[in-house]
């Protein structure tokens, strides 16, 4: 199975603070563009939980748009992710039958990566 290691930039969209008392539930957008085996552009629609101290669990859907190691196309990754307890933990899964174009057929689950030098997005993939 291909391993996709993608770097990217990402962009939060304004959005309105959640309101009440914790915890709350907020929803925001983000824009990233990756580079290396992944030229693609993405969008981020995340829905999160958060305490006082701030993000407890999120979920969110990202279309991205581009060429995957030649294959160009679209597709759509689910993310779950949650920040409890001050242990990031994240999945990431290609959404089954999201795939377009000559990225019909793309399975795959992976995470994103948290570095020094930036983030990563990192796939196990397979093109049917």
């Amino acid at each position: 199975m291909p391993h996709l290691v993608s770097p990217f930039t990402v962009v939060a969209r304004p959005a309105e603070p959640p309101a009440g008392d914790p915890p709350t539930i907020g929803r925001t957008v983000f824009d990233k563009e990756f580079t290396g085996s992944l030229v693609a552009r993405g969008v981020v629609e995340m829905v999160y939980a958060a305490d006082a101290q701030g993000p407890l669990h999120y979920v969110a859907l990202e279309r991205i748009d581009g060429v995957l190691d030649g294959h160009e196309g679209a597709f759509v990754l689910q993310h779950i992710g949650s920040m409890a307890g001050g242990a990031p933990a994240l999945e990431l899964t290609v959404v089954p039958g999201s795939g377009t174009g000559a990225l019909s057929g793309l399975t795959g689950r992976g995470t994103i990566v948290h570095a020094p030098e930036g983030a990563r997005l990192e796939l196990d993939y397979a093109l049917d």
